[in-house]
């Protein structure tokens, strides 16, 4: 059953010996605050949704976007959405143990500043590697145009392999690049227009970032190009090293290029024109991704009248997203924190009698409804496959 926020306020005044709610400041905030106590108690099984996994799940890709709503780091299952087998089977893993190992089929969910992400591992069909930008010659010939200068081979600070390209931008416009026409040639027909090319790039000042442009293909003549403005995760870069996505299916294609017979790249910095030392770029990679799903708890316990999940009340018409038994949970916990405002001769005894009613319910709900949440583990010893670092793209 449905209970909308006009259906709550009439039960509250009824448990309030038919007072009306205009001597109570600001109930939708006390409805509120209601809700983030009961989310801080119990888990309720209404709140359980199932969202695709931002973008696709790569081999050798950890960092993915979570779910807004997700409910801290409350996670259920994640899963194929199709031809699921019993090999995957996630569990969720420390920060500092998932990082350590990767291994495969764990997963952790982790904030920084505020903002949450979901890492995982899963081993899936591997990349093809278009260039490891260890050498400048070892592989084709890179060189730079534009504002690009000074490119190097760095040996000290790189991702993947045994180095990273290194070059500066010196303001003369915005935009500098590096470029390389003749690197081995490689098949990714598979990937065309389903897959994903990924370049890590170190950016030593993000405020003078606008972009970054990728263009892969035969030549400079025919070829696909695609620009990003956010990391793979869809977040904005960040000083360091940021992994870039670029989606093939969205790729604005020139000429007549040929996926089967890739040989040619650009990667080109677009900027304010600011000079700026000191950018590397690092593992051109290309993937085939595969659709997977997260099932969580939201900590969306409310809905518009439309049926989108929301955080907080902005409307009577809005929907309670509980069930029978944990609508009355919320409405007995309105009721205390109402009461307690009232300061009557009765408020004392009302608030005491629905935290009691409250706590009583609690625990009959907590044991019909058993939490599904995956708890965090740390591994003593690791018998599975450890991805390693140098596997990070």
């Amino acid at each position: 059953m449905s209970y909308s926020i006009s259906t709550l306020k009439n039960d509250l005044e009824a448990m309030l010996h038919g007072t009306s709610l205009d001597s109570i400041q600001n109930v939708d905030n006390l409805i509120d605050r209601a809700g983030r106590q009961l989310l801080l108690d119990i888990d309720p099984a209404e709140t359980i949704r199932k969202a695709q996994i931002q973008g696709q799940v790569y081999d050798g890709v950890f960092d993915y976007s979570a779910p807004t709503d997700l409910k801290g780091n409350k996670v259920i299952d994640i899963r194929p959405q199709v031809n699921r087998d019993s090999n995957d089977n996630f569990s969720q893993r420390r920060i500092e143990d998932f990082d350590l190992r990767k291994s495969d089929n764990t997963f952790n969910v982790m904030y920084n500043s505020g903002t949450k992400s979901l890492r995982l591992s899963k081993s899936l069909t591997s990349g093809v590697i278009l260039n490891e930008m260890d050498s400048l010659t070892a592989n084709g010939t890179w060189s730079a145009g534009g504002d690009a200068t000074g490119l190097v081979v760095d040996d000290i600070n790189y991702v993947s392999g045994s180095g990273s390209l290194r070059f500066n931008l010196d303001g003369s416009t915005t935009a500098g690049r590096i470029e390389n026409s003749d690197f081995t040639a490689v098949d990714l027909s598979d990937e065309e227009d389903i897959g994903a090319l990924f370049l890590w790039v170190y950016i030593p000042d993000t405020s003078v970032m606008t972009s970054v442009d990728l263009r892969w293909g035969d030549d400079t003549s025919n070829y696909w190009n695609k620009t990003v403005t956010t990391t793979h995760e869809g977040l904005s870069f960040q000083t360091g090293w940021n992994l870039l996505r670029f989606d093939w299916s969205t790729a604005t294609e020139t000429g007549s290029p040929d996926s089967s017979g890739v040989n040619y790249s650009r990667i080109t910095i677009n900027y304010d024109g600011t000079a700026t030392n000191e950018f590397r770029v690092d593992k051109l990679i290309a993937r085939i991704g595969q659709i997977w799903e997260i099932v969580y708890y939201s900590k969306y316990i409310f809905s518009s009248s439309g049926g989108t999940f929301q955080e907080t009340v902005d409307d009577d018409t809005n929907l309670v997203n509980l069930d029978t038994e944990s609508y009355n949970l919320l409405t007995f916990k309105c009721a205390e924190y109402a009461a307690m405002q009232q300061e009557d001769t009765n408020s004392s005894f009302d608030s005491t009698v629905f935290r009691r009613e409250y706590e009583l319910g609690r625990r009959k709900y907590m044991a019909d409804n058993k939490n599904q949440t995956q708890k965090q583990q740390s591994s003593y010893y690791s018998i599975a496959r450890t991805r390693s670092n140098s596997n990070s793209n």
